[in-house]
């Protein structure tokens, strides 16, 4: 569910313009599966009890005409503090960032 804000140079007859959208994201992660596979040997993971199912994000999009570039930045970690790997917490925190175009 995205909460943005939205500035845009865009006027009735103006098709390339520039714009910036900034927002947040809350999300759910419903249903997930994990498979790992090596020689003799194959794990399908299902269920992660220390995986955080709720998802905050922040995210920016800027833009000119067709092209945008985002960056959406999580705001709590993937794992809960329960998740450790040698007594050490797994403070995962995605990132994801990429460019998006607009072909009509």
């Amino acid at each position: 569910m995205p909460i943005q804000f939205r500035w845009r140079t865009s006027t009735a007859t103006k098709y390339n313009f520039w714009r910036v959208y900034s927002g947040i994201k809350l999300g759910y992660i419903y249903y997930y599966k994990s498979r790992f596979e090596q020689a003799n040997n194959t794990v399908v993971q299902t269920s992660i009890p220390e995986l955080n199912k709720f998802r905050y994000s922040a995210t920016l999009t800027l833009g000119n005409g067709s092209f945008n570039a985002f960056v959406q930045y999580n705001l709590n970690t993937l794992f809960n503090e329960d998740a450790q790997v040698n007594g050490e917490a797994i403070n995962l925190q995605p990132i994801k960032f990429g460019i998006e175009f607009y072909l009509l």
